[in-house]
């Protein structure tokens, strides 16, 4: 409330209100108005009582009404935005009663740095915030450069997850084949920037989704993925007696062979456009083998050109060693229903 009408920025009549004063004398209020401190500090419907001496801001509707939080120190009070935590107001401490400084810096640029406060454990974060979720690193050089910045780098902060991922993560596939060569993925790799010793480029990947087997084709060209397919398709015909079901790709132009699905009844599924992880199994079997393969390239030290060999060599060896995904088995195993033979 104000006696001092030249305080509003605006004002109007309302139906009567009767307001008790400290010496229990009641009075009418006729007229509330609008004050403004500055452009982000507004304190609406404020009494007109010219009768009264005093201009009194109650804590309590201040609080509700501004969305704001009132910090007490000996001799002064701030003003904080709640979303911002911005300054918008400071009243200072003279014979026990805190005045609002009519003055306060609250530009648009202002930041507010309090060096006294110990923020809640809500607020433990906010200097996180403010400075744009910088990494712990960051944050920790930031705190000892500037002793008045205070944070809890062990705290895990959700926003910083989903602003600095690519995309949402991908949900795991629960689904699993009923036999073997219900279903098969193929991708291809390449080009390599050393052709091999025979002039190969790109491979061929073949796996299959319940035992997870692996074959592999060496390739000149990408031209060659269409013979290569349809000779697998009889291989496993005759060695298996299976008929492939479906065949997993992804979109490249090597793959679309109507023909041959057709003739043999094939159902062809490709992933979605710049989609990887709809095609998840042969691209991690790519970075297995590729991972090995430099392995073994590094450990014998023979010239790089001989890579197709070490990658034939590396795809017989996984097929081979027991797998976390096969409960521990290996794909030989799954395949032909017995242990493989290792040999040193």
């Amino acid at each position: 409330m104000t006696h001092d009408i030249s305080q509003f920025s605006s004002f109007y009549k309302i139906k009567p209100i009767t307001v008790k004063l400290p010496n229990n004398s009641t009075i009418t209020a006729e007229f509330v108005g609008t004050k403004n401190f500055s452009e982000s500090f507004i304190i609406f419907n404020v009494l007109y009582i010219p009768e009264f001496s005093f201009n009194i801001i109650s804590v309590q509707t201040l609080i509700k009404d501004s969305n704001c939080k009132l910090i007490f120190f000996y001799e002064q009070c701030q003003i904080q935005d709640n979303h911002s935590y911005k300054m918008i107001g400071h009243a200072s401490m003279i014979r026990g009663l805190y005045y609002l400084d009519e003055n306060t810096s609250t530009s648009r640029d202002h930041v507010f740095v309090n060096t006294t406060m110990n923020y809640s454990k809500k607020d433990i974060n906010v200097w996180h915030y403010r400075l744009g979720h910088p990494c712990n690193n960051v944050l920790r050089q930031i705190c000892r450069a500037f002793p008045y910045v205070h944070d809890s780098c062990k705290n895990i902060c959700d926003i910083c997850h989903y602003s600095k991922q690519h995309r949402l993560l991908f949900p795991h596939s629960t689904t699993t084949s009923d036999n073997c060569f219900d279903l098969i993925h193929v991708d291809i790799w390449g080009p390599i920037s050393i052709p091999s010793i025979h002039g190969h480029k790109y491979f061929l990947i073949v796996v299959d989704d319940l035992s997870r087997h692996t074959w592999v084709f060496l390739m000149h060209c990408k031209g060659e993925t269409r013979n290569l397919l349809l000779n697998f398709v009889i291989y496993i015909k005759n060695q298996f007696k299976k008929d492939i079901k479906t065949i997993r790709s992804d979109n490249g132009p090597e793959f679309e062979y109507d023909d041959l699905y057709n003739k043999y009844g094939i159902i062809h599924q490709r992933s979605c456009v710049h989609t990887p992880q709809q095609n998840s199994v042969v691209e991690r079997k790519h970075q297995h083998i590729l991972n090995v393969t430099k392995s073994l390239l590094f450990q014998s030290n023979i010239p790089k050109c001989y890579w197709s060999y070490v990658v034939n060599h590396v795809v017989h060896i996984i097929n081979r060693i027991p797998s976390t995904v096969l409960t521990n088995k290996s794909p030989y195993e799954m395949l032909y229903s017995k242990s493989p033979l290792i040999l040193i």
